[in-house]
């Protein structure tokens, strides 16, 4: 019995023994992490604020591709929420969409030259004589303001400031300095530097991660994550990817033990290639914007990257919006959805091509056409006039023909339109003279129509089919060229009742039914001679004759004959008089 007391008690004793160790054992155990075994938290950490940078990063590539490469301020970019009205951009889709192309400052109505049909041309204030062409060898239409900038000249050569620009490159530019954009003065300081595309994402990054950044859920898990210094972010835009830098210093603590774990540095790449897309889109816009030949539906796609439609004429005809796809760029997690850039064009007024109705040797070969096709009556060279039959017989077909000469004596063959439409649209046109109504064929019987003291003007305008107030008008001072007599001669008729006749003849330049009147003016003679009297006694060809008797006063003398026509303009010859008669 007592041996069986001993065996119990020896079981219970060791069985307490083993109890203690194992409490002691537990009481000694740590079941926290090692201070240099928080990575696991680490790599949740460092997943948790790449996928907000990722999220944060499609948002703002969004915004900029919806809205025309800008985010305003109140979105979390940089642009002023006061560039968000209709001087630069368009309300599309209650989405505020910027004007990727703006009409330059053209000035309608331009003539460049004088009221004054004696006056020359003021260079200073208006294109090239080849308009809207830099020069005979070019149908784009260049301009800059640098050092590389290709202005418009005169006929002398000298540097023409003024173009009439139709549109302008107004697509912000990529990076905060250089570029594409930065030959374009007045948008480079319309859009200060953090207001360009890489500086604005970085801004609209920066002020949206912060909303994503919900640590809470570190914090049930008893950890405290506290920022401990400012946010940058670098966005890197290249031909296959569009990479984010962020540096945004972060302190990982463990909430029980007090150890902790800096990290600072992340990084997220996306399927978006920005970069491609941009260059893409700035190269088509810009031959939209220079070149009035060129029509954006025949852009030609690059490696996925196209246009993908062009709305034209919504909105009461205010404006066309244009849309750019990448099919190769991802813009959501699931990969249904590429990324697209949205462009507002507004409308622009039509641009009447520059004529110089003045001095048609302008420009090689026009007056030879002119004659040839246009019915002219070319005036002596350094006159500053057109001809006199088209101008006497005002119509369309007139008109055109003047412009067909323009298009067929320049370089471009062809391409020398009437009138230039930057967005365009379809134009057509009218006329009217200062005594005709608009289109009305306005015939004039004689000179006397055009007397210096009748202003007479033909105005031209061209305007939209679809929105007549879309248009330009030129108004131009016209005359028909005056010649002035010449070729004045005498000849001796013979004696006529005592008196001696003389026939006087002045050739008339301007012949035909409407020829302008000559008239002879007293002659003027010297010594005992007198002049009985002078009257008209034919006309023909071209040449009018008087009959002028003198008194049968023996002698030589000197007379001088004048001719004038009825606008004044007079030529006069000496000639000597014999009497009697050789």
């Amino acid at each position: 019995m007592r041996k069986a007391q001993v065996s119990i008690f020896i079981i219970i004793a060791l069985a307490l023994l083993i109890l203690i160790g194992i409490l002691i054992a537990l009481a000694s155990f740590n079941i926290r992490p090692a201070a240099n075994d928080l990575s696991p938290q680490v790599d949740n950490l460092n997943t948790f604020v790449e996928q907000c940078l990722f999220d944060s990063t499609m948002n703002g590539l969004k915004l900029l591709g919806a809205q025309g490469g800008i985010i305003f301020e109140h979105q979390g970019g940089s642009v002023p929420d006061s560039f968000g009205d209709d001087r630069f951009t368009w309300n599309h889709s209650d989405t505020r969409v910027w004007y990727s192309i703006r009409p330059d400052s053209v000035t309608y109505g331009k003539s460049c030259a004088t009221d004054d049909l004696g006056g020359t041309y003021n260079f200073a204030a208006c294109p090239s004589y080849t308009f809207p062409f830099r020069g005979e060898d070019s149908d784009r239409i260049e301009f800059g303001v640098e050092a590389t900038t290709k202005y418009a000249h005169d006929l002398q050569g000298d540097q023409v400031d003024n173009m009439r620009l139709l549109n302008r490159l107004s697509l912000p530019g990529l990076y905060e300095s250089g570029g594409p954009q930065d030959h374009v003065a007045w948008l480079s300081s319309l859009l200060s530097p953090h207001m360009k595309i890489k500086p604005n994402l970085a801004e609209f990054i920066k002020n949206n991660i912060t909303k994503c950044l919900d640590f809470s859920e570190f914090r049930r898990q008893g950890y405290i994550v506290e920022p401990t210094g400012g946010i940058t972010v670098n966005p890197i835009f290249s031909e296959e990817f569009t990479k984010i830098e962020l540096v945004m210093p972060l302190l990982l603590i463990d909430n029980s033990t007090n150890r902790s774990t800096a990290i600072k540095n992340f990084k997220v790449d996306t399927r978006v290639r920005f970069g491609k897309i941009y260059k893409y889109i700035n190269d088509i816009l810009s031959k939209e914007a220079d070149d009035y030949s060129f029509n954006l539906e025949s852009a030609e796609p690059l490696d996925g990257i196209s246009l993908e439609s062009l709305d034209r004429d919504l909105y009461e005809k205010e404006v066309d919006m244009v849309v750019f796809v990448d099919t190769k760029s991802v813009i959501t997690d699931d990969g249904f959805d590429n990324f697209r850039f949205t462009g507002a064009i507004p409308n622009s007024p039509p641009v009447i091509s520059y004529i110089h109705y003045r001095n048609i040797s302008a420009m090689k070969n026009l007056d030879s056409f002119l004659v040839r096709y246009c019915g002219f009556v070319v005036p002596p060279t350094g006159t500053h006039a057109l001809g006199r039959k088209a101008f006497s017989h005002m119509n369309r077909d007139i008109i055109k023909c003047i412009f067909s000469g323009y298009a067929n004596v320049t370089a471009a063959q062809g391409k020398y339109q009437m009138a230039y439409d930057a967005d365009d649209d379809d134009l057509t046109w009218e006329f009217k003279t200062s005594n005709c109504s608009w289109n009305e064929h306005c015939q004039y019987d004689n000179e006397y129509e055009f007397d210096n003291g009748m202003a007479t003007e033909l105005t031209l305008r061209f305007f939209e089919s679809s929105r007549p107030e879309y248009e330009d008008l030129l108004t131009i001072p016209i005359k028909l060229y005056n010649y002035a007599p010449s070729r004045i001669q005498a000849e001796c008729v013979g004696e006529f009742y005592g008196s001696y006749v003389y026939r006087v003849g002045a050739y008339n330049e301007e012949t035909g039914p409407n020829m302008d009147p000559l008239i002879l003016l007293p002659p003027e003679v010297s010594g005992a001679v007198t002049v009985e009297n002078y009257e008209i006694v034919d006309t023909t060809l071209g040449w009018v004759w008087w009959d002028v008797r003198f008194s049968n006063t023996p002698g030589d003398y000197d007379v001088k004959f004048t001719v004038e026509d009825s606008f004044g303009e007079s030529n006069s010859t000496t000639l000597p008089i014999k009497i009697p008669c050789p």
